[in-house]
């Protein structure tokens, strides 16, 4: 089912701009209503780590993006306008300027033995959150596949609008080692700025896929269906 307009356990935020929010459970049986949700919109990109090889254990500097190229990530490898960093802030609040640093995400593969099925970016330090930064404009929909290391298995996620405006929150959400999917989708003219996965009880949490989906350019309807169910990653 979808949860909700808002979603389980959601907090709206006094004070920001809304429009629409939906949140679906993908693992949880809302896969069918959220495919149905982005089937009018454009595909944007995926960022999927299992291409590389099996990362092990190892620290990495932050910010990575589409042009990052060091030994793990391979340019393109990130989809182009996103941004993966640490915060030391909790829940990524207020913003996204406190991220970054020497080795301070961690890459961790399914032979580091915590339970990972594969290749997933995480926070490296457990008091910080892990920020997705999304600075393409016109982004609407995204889904991620959560998951929290030496943690809660559950993770907290924060949602900011392309203003840095957070405007929603879902807490308590099931993100074990073996990763657990989640959806969102906002209307009303609003777009996804930043998604923060935030484990408040201090695992290193982070993503194995991000997917995301635009606004269609004007003269591009015609194409949503076959852009849609191509560009979609294959589980």
């Amino acid at each position: 089912m979808r949860i909700g307009m808002l979603g389980m356990g959601a907090v709206l935020i006094a004070g920001a701009a809304q429009g629409a929010v939906y949140f679906y459970d993908l693992d949880g049986g809302d896969q069918a209503a959220f495919d149905a949700a982005v089937a009018g919109l454009m595909y944007h990109g995926s960022t999927t780590f299992d291409a590389a090889p099996d990362w092990g254990i190892a620290g990495m500097d932050a910010p990575v993006d589409t042009n990052t190229n060091n030994g793990f990530i391979t340019p393109g490898m990130i989809q182009a306008g996103l941004v993966i960093q640490n915060n030391i802030n909790p829940w990524g609040f207020p913003d996204a300027n406190n991220g970054g640093g020497i080795n301070t995400l961690v890459a961790v593969g399914a032979s580091g033995g915590f339970g990972n099925p594969s290749n997933s970016l995480l926070a490296n330090y457990f008091v910080d959150a892990f920020d997705i930064i999304d600075d393409y404009a016109g982004v609407v929909a995204i889904e991620i596949d959560a998951l929290t290391l030496l943690g809660s298995d559950v993770v907290d996620l924060s949602l900011y609008d392309d203003g840095g405006n957070q405007t929603n929150q879902w807490m308590g959400l099931s993100a074990p080692a073996a990763g657990h999917r989640y959806g969102i989708v906002v209307d009303g003219g609003d777009s996804i700025g930043r998604l923060n996965v935030y484990d408040s009880f201090g695992g290193a949490e982070g993503v194995m896929n991000i997917t995301t989906w635009q606004v269609p350019a004007p003269g591009a309807l015609a194409l949503l269906g076959l852009a849609g169910l191509a560009g979609r990653r294959r589980r």
